[in-house]
C-alpha cells in the first residue's frame, strides 16, 4: 500500500503497540507511508513521536466551510509546521445546498465571493476556500458526478484573496474574528 490510514482516534490506543505494528508493516515492504484520520493535534503528535517524529505522512479530518474546526484548533498549524499532508473529508459538508440555505450569513458571504470572482458554482468557491489555506489541504471529493468533478477542477485555478477567505470563515463561525 502507498498509504495506510489509521481511521478514528481511540482514547485507549497504545502508541508503542501501534508504532511496532506500523514498523513491521513498513519493514516488510507492505506499506510505504502511514497516516491518521480524525486525530486531535496532540494525539497526532504523540503517535508521531512514537514513530520517530517523521513516520506519519498524512492526516485526514473533517473540514469545510460548514466545519472549519481544523482551521482553529491547531490541526492545520501542526500539519503545515511538520510539512505533512492535510486531507479534508466531506469538503462540501454533505447536503451542501440545504446546509447553505440553513445559514443565511454564510450563503451571502459565499455568493458574494462567487459572483465577484466569476465562479459558476458555489461549490467551486467553497473548495477554493479550502485550497487557499497554506497547509495545502487536499479535499477528498468522493463523488462520481461529473459536474462536481468539474467544479473541483475549477477550484484549483486560483486561490481566494485574504478578505474573501476571512469573510467566509467569519460567516461560518457566526461571530467576528478576533
Amino acid at each position: 500500500l502507498d498509504l495506510l490510514m489509521l481511521h478514528r482516534y481511540d482514547a485507549l490506543a497504545n502508541y508503542a503497540e501501534i508504532a511496532r505494528a506500523f514498523e513491521k508493516l513498513r519493514d516488510s515492504g507492505k506499506v510505504k507511508r502511514f497516516g491518521v484520520s480524525n486525530f486531535a493535534p496532540v494525539s497526532f503528535m504523540a503517535l508521531d513521536e512514537y514513530l520517530g517524529g517523521r513516520a506519519l505522512a498524512a492526516h485526514q479530518f473533517e473540514c469545510s466551510i460548514f466545519q472549519p474546526a481544523a482551521v482553529l484548533d491547531g490541526t492545520l498549524d501542526l500539519l503545515q509546521a511538520r510539512r505533512r499532508e492535510a486531507q479534508a473529508w466531506s469538503p462540501l459538508g454533505g447536503n451542501f445546498d440545504a446546509r447553505l440555505a440553513a445559514n443565511p450569513a454564510l450563503d451571502t458571504a459565499l455568493r458574494t465571493v462567487a459572483e465577484r470572482d466569476g465562479d459558476a458554482a458555489l461549490t467551486t468557491t467553497a473548495l477554493r476556500w479550502l485550497l487557499t489555506h497554506p497547509a495545502g489541504i487536499r479535499p477528498v471529493i468522493g463523488t462520481s458526478r461529473i459536474d462536481r468533478l468539474e467544479q473541483a477542477v475549477a477550484a484549483t485555478h486560483r486561490p481566494l484573496d485574504r478578505a474573501a477567505w476571512f469573510s467566509i470563515l467569519q460567516a461560518s463561525r457566526g461571530e467576528p474574528m478576533p
